[in-house]
């Protein structure tokens, strides 16, 4: 169905890739805090579809929480967390938020796994960067969040 989102997945290191997926947020949708329960993966968010601030209440695009930390997604911009640590999701604006969702191991900083993720998540990001008139053309529907890619 994503054929080039699939390839860039099968370019990982075996064993590195837990699960992936696009995970929606709709217009209005809040998802409570909570915690995975699992230390051995890192959390990936690459944004895709992110409602602009003009559109949302407060003029703040939809907002992720990891610990004591607030962030934004941007569209094309990713984000990369420990989701051990109490995360919350809000979404106050009129449309929806749609990233691809990906789970990794967690590696050692100095493995060489660690500098395989690296150079994996640097080539993703470029990737929808050079893309981003198409990602605006983005058609739904999408595989739906958690499910395997």
């Amino acid at each position: 169905m994503f054929p080039k989102t699939q390839a860039m997945l099968d370019s990982l290191p075996p064993g590195l890739l837990v699960q992936a997926g696009f995970s929606w947020l709709f217009a209005g949708q809040e998802i409570a805090p909570h915690s995975g329960k699992w230390a051995g993966v890192l959390a990936y968010h690459l944004g895709i579809v992110v409602p602009d601030a003009a559109d949302c209440l407060h003029r703040t695009r939809p907002q992720l929480r990891v610990g004591s930390h607030w962030r934004s997604w941007k569209r094309c911009g990713p984000l990369i967390f420990d989701d051990t640590l109490e995360h919350e999701l809000h979404n106050a604006c009129n449309g929806s938020r749609v990233v691809l969702w990906i789970r990794v191991r967690r590696p050692q900083i100095d493995s060489l796994m660690g500098m395989a993720v690296l150079r994996f998540f640097h080539p993703i990001y470029l990737w929808f960067v050079e893309r981003r008139t198409k990602i605006d053309k983005f058609q739904y529907p999408l595989p739906l969040f958690g499910q395997n890619i």
